[in-house]
């Protein structure tokens, strides 16, 4: 976390705040929000926690950890972060830090999305560590070269991986079709598709 904070983003929303308020989205029992503004209070800064997660049980853990840790009670929440949300108050970083994202499908994380920059003052920031989980799954741990996308009676389609932006995360795909198997042989047809 104190590479986190030592971030030109934080180090400047700092510099107008002497508070800053957290929300830690799908927090479970907060410990990724706790030791955020652990690190907060040992630069000096004053803040305040929101925890909001699904299960009771982990936001009452959540409550006694951050009372132990930080001197503080945050608020806790016990909500759906895909449905609508009125909280009353807007925070200036929401945190959702850990493996919650493959929880939610893509339309979902729209509504995550949505949801936290309702949640956010106009110069809030939102921080997540899987941005690149797709990179770290498909690229990196071994399933960059080909994953079978369609295994039919009469068609097979291939997904090769062919190069990566690592600047924009842009993956470019080579995206091969057989659509006229005769004993499990055939001709593939290719085509290059950028995947953004």
């Amino acid at each position: 976390m104190e590479k986190l904070v030592a971030h030109p983003w934080l180090q400047e929303l700092f510099k107008s705040k002497k508070s800053v308020s957290v929300i830690d989205i799908c927090s479970g029992t907060g410990i990724e929000g706790v030791a955020f503004c652990k690190v907060l209070k040992n630069k000096d800064l004053e803040v305040s926690l929101a925890l909001i997660d699904l299960r009771l049980s982990a936001l009452e853990k959540g409550k006694k950890f951050a009372l132990k840790e930080l001197g503080v009670e945050p608020i806790t929440m016990m909500a759906d972060i895909t449905q609508p949300l009125i909280l009353g108050e807007k925070y200036d970083i929401a945190l959702l830090w850990g493996l919650a994202i493959p929880h939610f499908s893509p339309w979902k994380w729209v509504r995550v999305l949505v949801n936290i920059l309702n949640i956010l003052v106009d110069d809030g920031l939102f921080m997540y560590d899987e941005g690149d989980r797709v990179y770290n799954t498909f690229i990196i741990r071994g399933f960059r070269e080909i994953i079978l996308q369609v295994v039919e009676e009469n068609r097979v389609v291939l997904d090769i991986f062919a190069d990566r932006n690592s600047r924009t995360g842009d993956v470019k795909k080579l995206y091969c079709y057989n659509k006229s198997l005769l004993l499990g042989h055939g001709i593939f047809s290719c085509i290059y598709m950028d995947i953004l």
